[in-house]
């Protein structure tokens, strides 16, 4: 149903509403009415429209609205078309700026699908709005009507510390320019960098925008990093939050600079070679300014109304009550709001949170929730090939990365455990170090697949320092270094080079690997919550300048730049050295193996210097190349290689480790990795 009304009539005719597309009224004159049914009278609506199509009608109705069948409120010809779901609703009316907040704008009911729709030809991009629901049968006692903002907003006008409007937003304004269709890199070959945008670049403790986020990206970009992971950009209380408390799934942070102030950062990663990811919370939803809740007044059972299961056991998680998957006008909102980002800002893919809370509640299974994160990943991957869906799943039936025709949930890969093997193996003293650990982390694969999972040692959620029930230390707590070491982390000699280790780890492990914000650069504090700090990137980089180039060497080997170490992007790893009383490892990545692409792995995770040598297996004869050492003292002067000491390792043709050669690595430093491919040095990537 559509309001047709035009403010500029030509004189002696005005029109009425249109309701239902049953009646069209004229106005003659102050006393004459003709009243047609377009269903009782068919010739002369037919006679009408030849006048209408006419003279001066011609004009009025060239500027008619244009209906959608578009949710939420969409600019079209004419004005701006609202439509809502409100099923147990006895009236709705839109009320905004364009009316004076009054009540001379009522949608009217589309019948059995709940919905409600009008077109105001006074309202236009910017304007603030709400829907104002009526419901006579009200199952909350003593009220009847409620101000709700719009499910579908995209932009909110905060004007009290606890409440906003809606602001209609015109989503294809922005100007992309010229640029080219960006192409993700693929699983093999991605490095993911988790980011908060409120704190990655906030000048003067401030939140920061996507702008301020804009101005790091070249450093980044030096660093290797060709992807993103963006902590969730959803409107949430507060100016500052991690993002996980989401209060409308189609509403960018305005405090991050909205959704134009994101597209623009978008354009700026596609255009150094970086994909975004974006983290989206459908699991649950915040209690904090939650307009969904009762939304149209009705509810049953413990309360919840139509957005939400009423019933506790699945309706309630630890952060806030769940959608009801169920619903087809659930599955639309959150598909909506998924078409949104991939359709509308360009990004790369998603990581869904929680998808393991989402499915598996207080009373087993959650019905319809499995279902509905099917329907992401495969109607989305038909809709829009070559996006990354990722889960943070945490679950032990591996359904998440499992395809759909299996009876999985489809995702292209999930967050792994990686992060606590990294813990349990670097927390403990030496003697209590087993290397089962490392084997652990390092050999893990969801259904087959080693790039079906991402891999890291630290993230928002390890750095975080809360313990809650099941996470307790060293899991959470901080930076890596803070939970290995919590008296003097920043100072620390041992705990800087085995928070090195993991690091070597993450990025020559087969899977995703993730490095969280501040990791390259040797952050030692806590990741807080809600409102997380600045990061200190000048302290940072002026005290571990070295520790970020480990880092950019280590993402060059990672990815193959120097065309020497291909086996760091293959799917194989063989962990075959384990000498768990010297606390040595080694262990071989490889692609199709040979020179160039063989790459072996040296870790050292004691604080022995072996000053005379080590000894390990090699798969072929000839020299081995010294593409990375984590000991230099270009990377901190504390360390204790000089660069350019130990450039290249010849075999003997002795059997060791079960191959047919032998490598003596003349020393292996305390609490250090080695790589080493064979390659010559003219043409591969070494690291002096």
């Amino acid at each position: 149903m559509t309001e047709a009304r035009r403010s500029d009539p030509p004189a002696g005719f005005a029109f009425g509403d249109v309701h239902s597309g049953l009646h069209k009224v004229l106005d003659a004159g102050p006393s004459a009415r003709a009243e047609y049914s377009m269903m009782k009278q068919p010739l002369a609506l037919l006679a009408l429209l030849a006048i209408l199509s006419s003279g001066p009608f011609a004009r009025l109705l060239s500027a008619a609205p244009v209906t959608t069948d578009a949710m939420g409120a969409v600019p079209v010809q004419g004005g701006v078309s609202f439509r809502v779901w409100a099923p147990n609703a006895t009236a709705v009316h839109v009320r905004g700026s364009f009316n004076s907040w009054g009540l001379t704008n009522p949608l009217s009911s589309e019948g059995d699908s709940g919905l409600w729709c009008t077109v105001v030809p006074a309202a236009t991009a910017g304007d603030p709005y709400k829907f104002f629901v009526t419901n006579a049968n009200s199952a909350i006692a003593g009220t009847t009507t409620v101000w709700r903002r719009d499910p579908y907003t995209r932009v909110v006008d905060q004007f009290a510390a606890n409440d906003s409007n809606s602001v209609v937003y015109d989503g294809g304004a922005f100007d992309w320019g010229d640029a080219p269709t960006f192409v993700a890199p693929s699983r093999e070959s991605m490095v993911l960098y988790e980011m908060h945008i409120g704190s990655f670049m906030a000048p003067d403790g401030a939140p920061g925008t996507f702008a301020d986020a804009t101005t790091g990206l070249d450093r980044l970009q030096a660093l290797g990093i060709n992807a993103v992971e963006l902590l969730p950009l959803h409107e949430n209380p507060g100016a500052n939050n991690w993002g996980y408390d989401p209060t409308l799934l189609l509403a960018i942070e305005n405090e991050y600079g909205g959704p134009d102030g994101f597209k623009a950062f978008v354009r700026a990663c596609h255009e150094r070679g970086i994909a975004v990811i974006v983290d989206v919370v459908v699991n649950h939803t915040t209690m904090n300014q939650n307009d969904l809740w009762n939304f149209d007044l009705w509810s049953e059972g413990d309360g919840g109304g139509i957005w939400f299961y009423n019933e506790a056991t699945n309706r309630d998680t630890p952060w806030g009550p769940r959608y009801d998957y169920r619903r087809p006008e659930v599955q639309r909102l959150i598909l909506d709001s998924l078409r949104m980002y991939l359709e509308e800002f360009r990004v790369d893919g998603f990581r869904f949170d929680a998808t393991g809370v989402m499915r598996i509640g207080n009373g087993g299974a959650v019905p319809g929730a499995a279902e509905m994160l099917q329907q992401c990943t495969e109607i989305l991957r038909a809709e829009y090939p070559g996006k990354l869906f990722i889960a943070e799943d945490f679950q032990l039936d591996e359904l998440a990365s499992k395809p759909v025709a299996a009876g999985g949930l489809g995702f292209d890969a999930e967050w792994n455990s990686f992060y606590a093997n990294v813990a349990r193996l670097l927390v403990t003293n030496d003697a209590g170090r087993s290397l089962a650990e490392a084997t652990s982390g390092l050999t893990k694969t969801f259904n087959g697949d080693p790039f079906a999972r991402v891999i890291y040692s630290e993230s928002h959620d390890s750095a975080a320092p809360e313990n809650p029930t099941g996470e307790t230390f060293p899991y959470r707590g901080g930076y890596l270094p803070r939970r290995l070491n919590q008296v003097d982390p920043a100072t620390n000699l041992t705990t800087r080079k085995l928070t090195m280790l993991g690091s070597v780890l993450t990025l020559t492990a087969p899977g995703i690997p993730m490095l969280f914000m501040g990791q390259e650069t040797y952050a030692t504090g806590t990741f807080s919550w809600p409102n997380p700090p600045a990061m200190d990137w000048d302290g940072l980089l002026a005290a571990h300048g070295g520790i970020e180039q480990l880092h950019r060497d280590l993402i060059g080997l990672r990815l193959n730049r120097g065309t020497s170490t291909r086996g760091l992007v293959g799917p194989n790893v063989a962990v075959y050295h384990v000498n768990n009383s010297a606390k040595v490892m080694a262990y071989r990545r490889f692609d199709a193996g040979g020179p160039g692409d063989d790459t072996l792995v040296v870790m050292n995770l004691s604080g022995t210097d072996f000053g005379l040598g080590y000894m390990i297996g090699a798969p072929r004869q000839g020299e081995w190349i010294v593409r990375f050492n984590s000991d230099l003292k270009s990377y901190d002067n504390a360390f204790s290689t000089t660069p350019g000491t130990l450039l290249s390792v010849a075999t003997s043709a002795t059997t060791t480790d079960g191959l047919p050669y032998r490598l003596n690595i003349p020393r292996l430093a305390p609490y250090s990795a080695m790589i080493l491919s064979q390659q010559t040095p003219a043409t591969g990537f070494v690291i002096e």
